[in-house]
């Protein structure tokens, strides 16, 4: 049986992914996620009980990292 290919929400010019879709596009475990959202490190919005994340706010983390 094939796994199911989730694929980011887009509204608009932006693509959301949720935490699961995100750490694999990411190479990090979502808990890692959640962890750097607690600290403010990634930023992310929570509808309902997932959180949602742009490809943008994922380049922010490494950005951050360079200064």
């Amino acid at each position: 049986m094939e796994e199911e290919r989730k694929m980011p929400i887009e509204i608009g010019k932006h693509l959301f992914y949720d935490l699961e879709e995100a750490s694999k596009k990411m190479d990090i475990t979502a808990k890692v996620l959640r962890k750097w959202i607690k600290e403010g490190k990634l930023k992310a919005k929570k509808v309902g009980i997932k959180y949602y994340v742009t490809e943008e706010q994922m380049l922010d983390v490494f950005r951050l990292e360079d200064k």
